[in-house]
C-alpha cells in the first residue's frame, strides 16, 4: 500500500468494501464445502457507494451501500490512518445496518529511517447497528513447522504446514520479493470461529486493479479454501486512489489426499 498522500483516500473505502463482499464468499464457502462464484457491481449514489453482488445464477446474494470519511494523523512514533463507514445490506425487503472500521497504522522508524514503506499494520472490524461484533480483522503472521531435524512439516497435499499467530501492533502487511504484496488476519467471527488468512495482492499493469488471493486456515495449518477476488477500479492513479468498479469473487474448498 502506497501511503503518498494524494493515494490514500480510497485505502479504507475499498478494503470495507472488499470484507464485506468476501464474507459472503467465506460463509458460504466454510459452510457448504462447496466452489462458488459471485460477480459485484459498485455504483456511486447520492446515499454513497452501492455495491450489488450475485451469485453465477444471478441470484441476489447481497446489496449494501458503503458511506463513511476518513482521517490520519502523524505522531511521533507512528502514522494512523483510519476510516469509519456506515454499510447497509438490503436483500429481500430487509435492511440491516452495521458500523465498520479500518485501521493502517505505519512506523515512523520502518519508513524514514530503515526505508521499509512497505511495512503496515492493518486490522478492521465491523459490528452491528447495536454494537455487537460481526467479525474482526486482526493482524497475525504465519510460519511455517520444522521437524527436529530441520525438515519442512507438510500437510497431507505436500504443502509446508504453518500455523498462525496474532501478532498485535506488528506489521502484518509487505512486499514479497515477487512484488506481490502479503497481509496476514486471523479472522475472528462468532459463526466461523477462529480463521487464518493469507491474503496475497496482485496488481494490475497500469493500476486499473488487481487481484486478492485468500488462503483460509484453521489456526494449526489445516487449508480450508481458497477465495480469488479480481477488482477493477475506475481509473485513478494507483489501486489506492481509485473506487472499485467491479468485483469477480471465486471460492473453491480444498480437500485433503
Amino acid at each position: 500500500m502506497d501511503l503518498d498522500k494524494n493515494s490514500v483516500e480510497k485505502i479504507p473505502q475499498n478494503e470495507v468494501v472488499l470484507a464485506n463482499v468476501a464474507d459472503t464468499a467465506i460463509q458460504n464457502l466454510l459452510r457448504d464445502s462447496r466452489p462458488a462464484a459471485y460477480t459485484s457491481k459498485a455504483e456511486l449514489t447520492s446515499d454513497g457507494l452501492q455495491v450489488k453482488t450475485v451469485d453465477k445464477d444471478k441470484n441476489l446474494a447481497d446489496l449494501i451501500i458503503v458511506n463513511g470519511s476518513n482521517s490520519d494523523s502523524m505522531g511521533p512514533l507512528t502514522y494512523t490512518l483510519k476510516g469509519d463507514y456506515s454499510v447497509k445490506h438490503i436483500k429481500d425487503g430487509q435492511t440491516q445496518a452495521e458500523n465498520d472500521q479500518f485501521v493502517l497504522k505505519s512506523s515512523n522508524y520502518d519508513h524514514l529511517v530503515m526505508g521499509q514503506t512497505d511495512l503496515h499494520n492493518v486490522s478492521l472490524s465491523r459490528t452491528d447497528g447495536d454494537g455487537q461484533v460481526l467479525q474482526t480483522y486482526a493482524p497475525a503472521q504465519t510460519d511455517v513447522v520444522l521437524k527436529d531435524n530441520g525438515d519442512l512439516v507438510r500437510t497431507p497435499n505436500g504443502q509446508p504446514l504453518r500455523v498462525t499467530t496474532e501478532i498485535g501492533d506488528e506489521p502484518n502487511h509487505r512486499a514479497l520479493s515477487n512484488g506481490k504484496l502479503e497481509t496476514e488476519f486471523v479472522l475472528h467471527d462468532p459463526k466461523l470461529g477462529d480463521i487464518s488468512i493469507n491474503r496475497t495482492r496482485t496488481t494490475d499493469s497500469g493500476a486499473e486493479g488487481f487481484n486478492d488471493r485468500m488462503i483460509l486456515r484453521t489456526l494449526d495449518g489445516e487449508v480450508k479454501g481458497i477465495v480469488e477476488m479480481d477488482v477493477k477500479l475506475n481509473g485513478g492513479s494507483g489501486s489506492n486512489a481509485a473506487e472499485i468498479q467491479s468485483i469477480d469473487t471465486t471460492a473453491r474448498p480444498v480437500f485433503l489426499k
